[in-house]
């Protein structure tokens, strides 16, 4: 098995990312409709902003007309992305306020009830901060909201209204990986460990992965939640381990490495291995007895030199 370029990219994994546990029966069928749209495509344009663009605009629409979002059809939802009210920047400015009253009364967004909510997802989805923090007059950049609706008149404009979709794939769910060494964070030019933000302790213990919220949970059950954890990244790691160690028959691996982009997880492994570096003398899936977790940052690829050292400090 051979790993892809974004081996959590899956339609699946990207289902995940919207379907924390608890999530209202509605929000649930909004997102397995909008990956049911999507899956014709997804392998040619897999980009998870579509599919939180999709689900947000189905469980509107779904709320409007008071049905189940299985039953928006192909046409409505391109009817709402076609009324989108844009402003005189292209921002989709009428359907984002129909998606905030939509979600104003339902359990979808809410800090109060927990880190599985959507709260996160919907404000980077429509969130245009200045592209320059230090230029006072420097303009808004264009929301993420703005380019999935663009994409998705694209390829809604391809389905056959009358033709059957496939059926939707089931989301890959809540992931759990035990850790009996430790879990760090390996970046250009440091390695992190992950540590418990009560107790300290940083071996063994679990990472859990529930929707866009990832967690460390130390050996004694406390929970800590860190900047560098996220769900994604720990999605890719897990899902490269897996790629790169496809028979149970490979010897015991003692620490695991995992980046995710293929080729910058090739070049990594190459030069440890050439370095003689014992995280790098195999890498396996997930975490075993006496292995640590390494999450690598996107800063490794900036460092593309073979002859520099690939730890520092």
């Amino acid at each position: 098995m051979t790993p892809s370029r974004h081996p959590a990219g899956a339609l699946p994994d990207a289902m995940a990312y919207l379907l924390p546990l608890g999530m209202p029966d509605p929000w649930q069928q909004a997102v397995s409709r909008a990956a049911q749209m999507l899956a014709p495509t997804w392998e040619v344009r897999p980009h998870p902003h579509t599919l939180h663009a999709l689900a947000f605009t189905l469980y509107t629409v779904a709320t409007e007309q008071n049905q189940s979002a299985q039953n928006i059809s192909v046409t409505a939802v391109r009817a709402a992305l076609e009324e989108s009210g844009q402003d005189q920047d292209g921002e989709p400015v009428g359907l984002r306020r129909r998606i905030y009253a939509a979600l104003d009364s339902s359990e979808i967004l809410g800090a109060d009830k927990g880190p599985g909510t959507m709260n996160d997802v919907w404000f980077a989805l429509q969130d245009q901060d200045e592209q320059d923090w230090e230029d006072a007059f420097s303009e808004l950049r264009p929301s993420d909201l703005r380019y999935a609706t663009a994409a998705l008149r694209e390829i809604l404009a391809e389905l056959d209204d009358d033709a059957a979709l496939p059926a939707p794939p089931a989301s890959a769910g809540a992931l759990t990986i035990p850790v009996s060494g430790t879990v760090r964070v390996l970046s250009r030019n440091s390695v992190l460990p992950i540590t418990c933000s009560d107790c300290r302790s940083g071996r063994g213990g679990e990472l859990q992965v529930d929707g866009p919220a990832a967690t460390y949970v130390c050996a004694d059950g406390h929970h800590t939640a860190h900047h560098l954890l996220e769900a994604v990244r720990v999605r890719n790691a897990a899902a490269f381990a897996a790629a790169d160690r496809p028979s149970a028959e490979n010897s015991p691996v003692e620490r695991f490495l995992a980046t995710q982009v293929a080729e910058i997880a090739d070049q990594i492994v190459q030069r440890g291995r050439a370095s003689g570096h014992p995280a790098f003398a195999t890498t396996g899936s997930r975490p075993e007895p006496g292995q640590d977790f390494y999450l690598v940052t996107p800063d490794v690829q900036a460092d593309t030199d073979p002859s520099r050292p690939l730890f520092y400090g």
